[in-house]
């Protein structure tokens, strides 16, 4: 059994991991710099809010996840290369296959299940983006517990 407790964002984070999305990255930070998600896009997880069971130890954090995409040298953002990556998102959430999985936390966490993940809301642009981004934002709802 691990030591350290994961937080929201870190059981968020492994969770998208886990699943079959086609990111070059995902994770709580954007890069810095934009060539390292150029190719596939980025997803970025904040945990915003959510609650835990009064009587058992299940949590079920809110997350918001926006998707991120460049592409250098553009006037227009890549809408359709952030928007679908927010649909893939969203279809992974329904694939059963994807339903109480343990995702891969760092070593020295306490290891989780997934019970299920689904979205609160549908994917939406954030427009006027200062560098000339595409991202598209959605929340997501996860319930969790210890398995260790």
């Amino acid at each position: 059994m691990g030591t350290y407790y994961p937080s929201h964002d870190l059981v968020a984070v492994a969770f998208l991991q886990s699943l079959d999305l086609p990111a070059d990255g995902i994770d709580t930070d954007l890069p810095r710099d934009p060539a390292d998600w150029t190719n596939q896009g980025f997803i970025q997880v904040t945990a915003v809010g959510g609650s835990t069971e009064i009587d058992v130890p299940v949590y079920r954090p809110a997350v918001q996840v926006d998707v991120w995409a460049n592409r250098p040298g553009s006037e227009y953002p890549p809408w359709n290369q952030a928007g679908h990556l927010a649909a893939a998102l969203v279809a992974a959430t329904y694939d059963t296959d994807n339903f109480g999985i343990s995702p891969t936390l760092p070593d020295g966490f306490r290891t989780v299940r997934v019970l299920t993940a689904f979205p609160l809301s549908e994917p939406r642009r954030i427009l006027d983006d200062p560098a000339g981004f595409a991202r598209v934002s959605l929340d997501l709802a996860l319930r969790w517990v210890y398995t260790a």
